[in-house]
């Protein structure tokens, strides 16, 4: 994008030269076309410099998001230093393994599973309480995403707000 509008800045200011010479001969339809080119000219130039900032502005953003990845990556090395691991190979790949626990990636907004588990244990043995937990927790994973649902109800009484 950015070459295109250069190559067409530069055929631009050829033809202006062009007609400047053309100029000398005070023909009106000249002088038109002459402003029109101008005209042009700028847009294209106002173009480039605006592409030029945004180009700019991507950059800066791309170095932000690679120092954040940077200094979480040094605070993973960080925290594997301290926990003792297990070296495993797999098809010729060594693989490091966390003997206490594992470091996972989660999704904004996921829901945890472990407190629906934990509250079913209280009233069905571990087998049923998995599958009830597994129920529960989807079915909240649909209510947050339905976005005209509220998990509390607001109540006006007497230009008083209420949660239920």
């Amino acid at each position: 994008m950015k070459q295109k509008l250069e190559l067409e800045i530069h055929q631009l200011k050829r033809k202006l030269n062009v007609m400047k010479h053309m100029k000398d001969d005070g023909d009106f339809e000249v002088l038109n076309v002459t402003d029109i080119l101008y005209n042009e000219l700028r847009d294209k130039e106002q173009s480039l410099r605006e592409i030029g900032t945004l180009n700019q502005a991507l950059i800066v953003k791309e170095r932000k998001s690679n120092d954040e990845l940077q200094d979480a990556r040094k605070v993973l090395i960080s925290v594997s230093k301290i926990v003792p691991v297990e070296k495993t190979s797999i098809a010729g790949l060594e693989l490091k393994t966390c003997t206490r626990g594992n470091i996972g990636v989660r999704r904004m907004g996921e829901l945890d599973i472990r407190p629906f588990v934990e509250f079913m244990r209280k009233r069905y043995n571990d087998e049923e309480a998995e599958e009830r937990a597994l129920e529960l927790c989807l079915l909240w994973e649909e209510y947050l995403k339905d976005l005209d649902w509220h998990p509390f109800k607001i109540n006006t009484i007497d230009e008083k707000h209420h949660f239920c």
